[in-house]
């Protein structure tokens, strides 16, 4: 099987569009227009407090009501997408300026602030914008 992948420019929005229906219709009416008739919408959000494999049904389902002409995907992280770089911290240590002590016992998705927890280590390297991380 072959898929042929081109990925559109991605953009991001704050996680209360989830709340406002209107607002939630919106983006994913652009994301459809964005991805043509053969695209596919990829959602990527924290999931903060929530549970990921509750909230991600819903709001799939939520989704495809409003786009029933487009394939979607819904992707939660627990707590902050973040943390996958944390779980992936051994083997980033020495990129970048990065620097992971390797402590014992270490959860990845334990830490609240995973952007702050990895721009004290790396602190000459990452900048933070809103809704942006940026390597500098």
């Amino acid at each position: 099987m072959h898929l042929d992948c081109q990925r559109s420019a991605p953009f991001s929005t704050l996680y209360r569009f989830l709340n406002r229906d209107e607002e939630f219709k919106r983006y994913l009416l652009l994301a459809a227009a964005k991805c043509g008739n053969n695209g596919w919408i990829l959602v990527l959000l924290n999931a903060d407090d929530d549970c990921p494999a509750t909230l991600g049904p819903k709001i799939l389902q939520r989704a495809k009501e409003i786009v029933l002409h487009r394939r979607v995907s819904v992707v939660l992280a627990n707590r902050e997408y973040e943390a996958w770089f944390l779980a992936a911290a051994e083997s980033l240590d020495g990129h970048r300026g990065f620097a992971f002590d390797n402590p014992q016992n270490f959860e990845p998705e334990v830490p609240r602030n995973a952007k702050g927890w990895l721009g004290e280590r790396m602190p000459e390297v990452l900048c933070f914008k809103r809704n942006r991380n940026l390597l500098c």
